[in-house]
């Protein structure tokens, strides 16, 4: 706590720094005269806010998608940058607290908006701690509503832009179903079928089509030896022959995990920027992962 602490005020005291030796002219990002400035944290929300904002709305990303967001640190430009922006539309990360607590300190000028609101979220109990699931992108029954949320700010951003923006909501929300309902025809099969993954980021993808998620890690750290033999033990009895893992995590532990289970490993990026292609991704290799195994 008190490392986060100190990097924050040598961050703010970075900014104070350059703000004194620059002009406005100089740390202004580029936008458009008729466009507002909308910072991400990650890219599957630029998508959204990209198909809904559409010519209106130039948006910045914090984290890139090879870079594991739980625990990100921004870098003092990037503070400085965010500054600027018209708005930061959040979407529950654990480092957006901090990061947006003391922004709203700085620059009262950013306005701030909850993409997870109305969202019924996953709550795992982690060695007897509650701990709510933040994938919520992964989800398309909830990225309707993620949809519905960015549509509704936007339009507070740029009132005058409401019809386009509502709009642009209602094609989202055609794209959205279309490509469920071909989904969930393809992986009906399976239902309540387990798929392994190394970082439980799919849990809100599983429920939405009645699949099973099953970790190998343990609250964010490489599970013991012992907790490791019992997941073997599973994956075997289930005839799994594929652990998914995410490129944002090393392929370690999963590869020790596949090479026991006569398996290989798959990646599947959650992070990845298109989010209902990446639906499509995700739905594909998990068809071919059960189709491996035996019933």
């Amino acid at each position: 706590m008190k490392k986060n602490f100190l990097y924050i005020v040598v961050c703010l005291l970075q900014i104070l720094f350059v703000s004194c030796n620059k002009t406005d002219k100089e740390i202004t990002l580029p936008t458009s005269k008729e466009n507002i400035l909308v910072y991400v944290t990650i890219p599957p929300q630029k998508s959204i806010v990209e198909a809904i904002g559409g010519k209106y709305v130039d948006i910045k990303v914090m984290i890139p998608s090879n870079m594991d967001p739980h625990d990100y640190q921004p870098n003092p430009q990037q503070i400085l940058n965010l500054a600027k922006a018209n708005a930061y539309f959040e979407i529950g990360l654990q480092f957006e607290k901090v990061l947006v607590k003391k922004l709203k300190a700085m620059n009262s000028k950013v306005q701030f908006f909850n993409m997870e609101k109305n969202i019924i979220p996953i709550v795992n109990n982690i060695n007897g701690v509650k701990v709510t699931d933040p994938h919520i992108w992964l989800s398309p029954k909830g990225l309707k509503q993620i949809a519905k949320n960015t549509s509704e700010y936007l339009t507070k951003l740029m009132p005058e832009h409401k019809m386009y923006f509502e709009d642009n909501y209602k094609k989202y929300i055609t794209r959205i179903n279309s490509t469920y309902l071909k989904l969930k025809k393809i992986l009906s099969p399976y239902n309540g079928k387990t798929f392994f993954v190394f970082h439980p980021a799919f849990g809100y993808f599983a429920r939405d089509f009645g699949l099973k998620q099953q970790a190998v890690e343990i609250d964010g750290l490489t599970p013991p030896a012992k907790a490791l033999l019992l997941l073997i033990t599973k994956a075997k009895t289930m005839g799994v022959k594929i652990i998914f893992v995410e490129p944002q995590f090393s392929k370690k532990t999963a590869k020790s995990l596949a090479n026991e289970i006569n398996g290989s490993v798959i990646s599947i990026n959650p992070l990845s920027e298109n989010i209902i292609s990446n639906f499509q991704n995700i739905t594909n290799k998990l068809e071919y992962s059960f189709s491996l195994e035996k019933n």
